[in-house]
């Protein structure tokens, strides 16, 4: 629905500026100028992570996610040597919901519901197919597709992993705030 360039998808991320690799910085740019472009939002900004945390930037989500999974992945280092890519952790933090996009909808009261694509395909496999489709590693497309707990398969690398843990994380931060149902409780 709305027009956005590179350099405006660029400025919503700074963590990118992290990345050793700048060409994924460009690919990421791309991926969420396309999502974005062919979602129903009217501005990026407000485009949600989830209808049950009203409020809560995709955006924001997605940053905080990212740097959440690159302090596990630094943390990881230094205490125990244990090695991890940085660009594949970043890249992944901030691609992992950009499905979001076109998975939620905006409703008339300025929240979001699920679209049809959002009723229809498992929370992930669109940021699998948007990474694979911009030529990201297969390591890349698997942590977009095996980021959420909806997935059958579970992360087998470190970047994965931290991406997985960093996800439910943040996302059960916003749930607490939001007074609603914990991820961490489905496994009670």
């Amino acid at each position: 629905m709305g027009k956005i360039s590179v350099e405006e998808v660029r400025q919503l991320f700074p963590e990118l500026d992290l990345l050793d690799n700048q060409e994924w910085a460009e690919k990421v740019c791309l991926v969420w100028k396309q999502a974005y472009e062919e979602s129903n939002w009217r501005n990026i900004e407000d485009a949600q992570h989830n209808h049950l945390t009203p409020g809560v930037s995709l955006v924001n989500h997605s940053r905080c996610v990212a740097i959440n999974a690159l302090d596990m992945v630094e943390t990881l280092y230094d205490v125990f040597k244990v090695q991890a890519d940085k660009d594949v952790t970043i890249v992944s933090g901030i691609l992992h919901d950009v499905c979001k996009l076109i998975e939620l909808e905006p409703t008339e009261d300025g929240g979001c519901r699920k679209s049809a694509i959002g009723k229809q395909y498992q929370h992930g496999f669109l940021s699998g197919h948007y990474a694979l489709n911009a030529g990201f590693p297969e390591k890349i497309v698997a942590n977009m597709i095996n980021h959420t707990p909806e997935s059958r398969v579970i992360p087998r690398t470190i970047e994965g992993l931290a991406l997985y843990y960093a996800d439910s994380a943040v996302a059960d931060f916003q749930k607490l705030i939001a007074k609603v149902p914990l991820l961490a409780e489905r496994h009670k």
